[in-house]
């Protein structure tokens, strides 16, 4: 609920992957429930991140979320980390959520991020184009 509050209280478009598998917790079988905004789905549509060359904003939670956090922060430099993997435990406050969504999208550092994401979408699209990334 916090998350989702924050996100809109940014004012900045974002992307935010909900998945059936975020509901629970894979290692005590406890069941997560999802509470959202009245609306918030609704007001909030998304597809596909780095296609669409937009920046992340990492929070890795399980699987292979930290691995797929470090490539998009480390290696694609397409993101910020929000929540370290090793603190995956820690409530993430809503002022670092605030503070790095708007570090990604009003700031310098995001500038170049969101160029970098930006380019990097127009590249995978052309490539999916012409059939050279193949599913």
């Amino acid at each position: 609920m916090e998350l989702a509050m924050r996100l809109e209280q940014s004012t900045q478009k974002f992307i935010w992957v909900l998945r059936e598998d975020d509901r629970g917790d894979i290692f005590t079988g406890e069941a997560r429930k999802l509470e959202l905004p009245e609306g918030f789905e609704e007001r909030e549509k998304a597809s596909e991140s780095i296609t669409m060359g937009v920046p992340i904003a990492v929070c890795p939670m399980h699987g292979d979320q930290p691995n797929n956090g470090f490539l998009v922060t480390e290696m694609l430099k397409i993101g910020l980390i929000v929540r370290e993997w090793y603190k995956c435990e820690d409530l993430v406050s809503a002022s670092t959520i605030e503070k790095v969504v708007r570090k990604l999208m009003a700031s310098e550092e995001g500038d170049s991020i969101r160029k970098r994401a930006k380019e990097l979408g127009e590249a995978v699209r052309r490539s999916i184009e012409n059939g050279v990334l193949l599913e």
